[in-house]
């Protein structure tokens, strides 16, 4: 559908049906949705409005705004998904949610990067199943890589690093660029990091900071390697099987126990 060169009178939203559409929209101000399928979606002139419901439930779009102040709203409890990158060369200037809404990436490799838009009920910025690159907003978010060795950045806010995918070591690494201690935090989830669903709380005792990446004793479950960077987590505490890395922050920051906090 391509109505970039026709004046519309009258004309409320424009839609596409089940398959892979490509919408490319008119000068003006326009409400388009793909519809079922993976689509392509042109704002081209005014301000635009892209609509995620359930007639297109779980899509992956392609969403490029052009000219204009253009949002990406998800309604009816969906997210909204990402096939491709999502950059400033995207010309998104506004997502909006409902509260509980994801902003994630599809199974490819890919570039999330919200730094320049205004974030409007999105509870969770979350990459797909490849080697992804995100970087988060000005305020406070929620990150979680997926599955693969992602590159984080949570930019200006208290920003939390989810971590609720399985963890396999080498090609399962995060890289969290610029962690800052005094303010963001490593949540972890009892689901992944099996062994705090026994435990009442994270307490300081089941971490150990220390140049070897090794646990010091019998409870210390998740270790920093203060030399690399390195977060490990250690399901037996003591040192006896191998520690599994998940994550790598950049800054080498004065972590601690203080910045980790446990996900149901």
């Amino acid at each position: 559908i391509d109505v970039s060169n026709t004046l519309l009178s009258g004309i409320s939203q424009i839609s596409g049906g089940g398959g892979n559409d490509i919408i490319r929209g008119s000068a003006g101000a326009d409400i388009i949705s793909g519809g079922g399928g993976s689509d392509t979606l042109y704002g081209n002139g005014g301000d635009d409005l892209f609509i995620v419901d359930n007639e297109n439930s779980g899509a992956a779009n392609d969403y490029i705004g052009g000219e204009g102040v253009d949002t990406i709203r998800a309604i009816d409890g969906e997210d909204i998904v990402i096939n491709g990158h999502l950059l400033a060369a995207n010309s998104i200037e506004q997502l909006e949610g409902e509260g509980q809404t994801i902003l994630r990436g599809d199974a490819s490799s890919q570039q999330i990067d919200v730094s320049n838009m205004l974030l409007s009920g999105i509870s969770q910025i979350s990459g797909g199943g490849g080697n992804d690159i995100i970087r988060g907003s000005a305020g406070a978010d929620i990150i979680s890589g997926g599955s693969g060795s992602d590159t984080l950045w949570g930019r200006d806010g208290a920003d939390s690093y989810l971590f609720d995918t399985e963890i396999s070591g080498e090609n399962n690494i995060d890289v969290l660029s610029d962690f800052n201690s005094d303010e963001d935090s490593i949540v972890l989830s009892e689901s992944v990091f099996s062994v705090f669903s026994q435990l009442p709380s994270f307490s300081a005792g089941n971490f150990a900071a220390n140049n070897n990446g090794v646990a010091n004793d019998d409870d210390d479950y998740v270790i920093y390697n203060t030399t690399t960077g390195a977060l490990l987590y250690d399901a037996d505490g003591n040192g006896q099987g191998t520690a599994i890395e998940f994550a790598r922050i950049s800054t080498k920051d004065d972590f601690g126990s203080d910045n980790i906090i446990l996900a149901a």
